[in-house]
């Protein structure tokens, strides 16, 4: 597999890596005003962003690794690193959210 120049790839993973949080930030303020309008509609509204998410990253992952040649295991080890955190911060968004709902028990 083909390596690129360090002079090549330097901006190749920051300007991949700016895409990620601002699809997680658009997702998190829609879901805060699917919440406010509709709390029922959360879960199935969160499972669409999901799907959508889990496609969007399958690409990214496809492209970093067929286009870019970034060298896999370093990619992936950052890459499943990544995920994990955004899932956990959105764990932890998800739980302050619904403490803050009417009638959320404590």
């Amino acid at each position: 597999m083909a390596r690129c120049s360090t002079i090549s790839c330097a901006w190749r993973p920051n300007a991949c890596r700016r895409a990620d949080p601002a699809l997680s930030g658009l997702t998190w303020a829609q879901a805060a005003r699917v919440h406010r309008v509709d709390p029922a509609r959360l879960t199935g509204f969160l499972m669409t962003t999901f799907v959508v998410k889990v496609v969007l990253f399958g690409a990214y992952v496809a492209v970093a690794l067929r286009v870019l040649n970034l060298p896999g295991y370093p990619f992936m080890v950052s890459f499943a690193g990544y995920f994990v955190m955004l899932y956990a911060s959105e764990a932890m968004w998800l739980s302050r959210l619904a403490q803050q709902a009417p009638g959320a028990r404590s």
